[in-house]
């Protein structure tokens, strides 16, 4: 299955430890900024559902914290820093002309 490439914002738009949430197809997928990079994984906790947009991001770990139960993911790799046999989809991420793009 090959991938679709869909337009997330303008790069000033989403500023240092923010995020936006973004319709990909059948999912929602949140895009993340953290130490002028970007990073994309599912919006969705797999605990409980929370929607990781809403969680607290530390930069200085590119790690975003769940707002309901506090579990804290990689940015990276998706993987739950306190089991890292849990691990939720990342997703490609690019910046074209100052606009950003998800791949997924």
């Amino acid at each position: 299955m090959s991938k679709k490439e869909y337009f997330v914002a303008k790069e000033n738009d989403i500023l240092e430890g923010g995020s936006v949430a973004v319709q990909a197809g059948s999912r929602i997928i949140a895009v993340f900024r953290v130490q002028g990079k970007f990073y994309a994984i599912l919006n969705r906790c797999l605990h409980k559902g929370g929607s990781l947009c809403d969680g607290t991001v530390e930069t200085d770990r590119k790690i975003v914290r769940c707002p309901w139960h506090l579990w804290d993911w990689s940015l990276e790799t998706g993987h739950l820093e306190a089991y890292p046999r849990k691990r939720m989809l990342v997703f490609d991420v690019r910046v074209v002309d100052g606009e950003v793009f998800l791949k997924a």
